[in-house]
């Protein structure tokens, strides 16, 4: 297992977390996934299990780097997916004025980039 703190590490990063957010997601104390990070120590396979699920890739890509098995993510921020998993919970009506939100930023972006372009 040899990188795994450096997979880890990495992973975490690509998904946008800190080491914050992914203790939060996975209940796993911080202290801990610093340790995993660092290669100070392993975790166990219920805890390789529980962080693979959390940053949606297999045991095979975080144990061992095959990239071929990572599944790959159309969001790969976690914090921004876990958000539109909750928001999907919700009513139609609070759905609505959420995407009316993201409209709202999306036109904001675009026009930005108009006016750099000038």
């Amino acid at each position: 297992m040899k990188g795994f703190g450096e997979r880890l590490r990495a992973l975490r990063e690509k998904r946008q977390l800190s080491q914050q957010d992914l203790a939060r997601l996975t209940g796993i104390h911080l202290g801990q996934i610093s340790r995993y990070e660092r290669g100070v120590i392993l975790p166990s396979a219920e805890t390789a299990v529980l962080l693979c699920r959390s940053l949606h890739i297999t045991a095979d890509f975080l144990l061992f780097g095959d990239r071929i098995k990572e599944e790959p993510l159309e969001i790969e921020n976690l914090r921004l997916l876990e958000r539109f998993r909750r928001l999907s919970e919700m009513g139609r009506d609070q759905q609505e004025t959420a995407i009316k939100l993201i409209d709202a930023l999306v036109a904001q972006r675009e026009v930005e980039q108009i006016m750099s372009r000038r």
